[in-house]
């Protein structure tokens, strides 16, 4: 089985960038999100498919992590993405946006850990 890694990742994070990144958010972050964002602080995952552990789910695919701090090339992160849907209701507070699909759809999660997947149907938030 291949392992995933990520390329195009951005500068790495630290503890307190993590904590900062929770107090701004108003989120408590799960220690799972936390421990990968310390290892890859976004990119594009060599692994674009994942299957979903219950099987009644398709496959999903994941084009890119929006990285925290650094911005993409198109001017993302979890910290502007989350503050402009809020701002436009389009996302409640509960959800923290982290990574997208190729057709700009959100992957969030949740106050409990939980990963949903968020599809844009009103076109684009920007």
């Amino acid at each position: 089985m291949t392992e995933l890694s990520l390329s195009k990742t951005h500068h790495p994070l630290s503890e307190e960038d993590m904590r900062l990144l929770e107090i701004e958010l108003k989120f408590p972050l799960p220690e799972y999100f936390k421990k990968f964002y310390l290892k890859h602080n976004g990119g594009t995952p060599n692994l674009s498919c994942f299957e979903p552990d219950d099987p009644n789910y398709d496959a999903y695919e994941i084009s890119q992590f929006l990285p925290i701090k650094d911005k993409t090339s198109d001017g993302r992160n979890i910290e502007n993405t989350c503050q402009k849907m809020r701002k436009k209701g389009v996302f409640p507070s509960d959800l923290i946006p982290f990574a997208k699909d190729w057709g700009g759809n959100f992957f969030c999660i949740t106050p409990n850990g939980s990963v949903i997947f968020f599809p844009q149907i009103l076109g684009n938030p920007n």
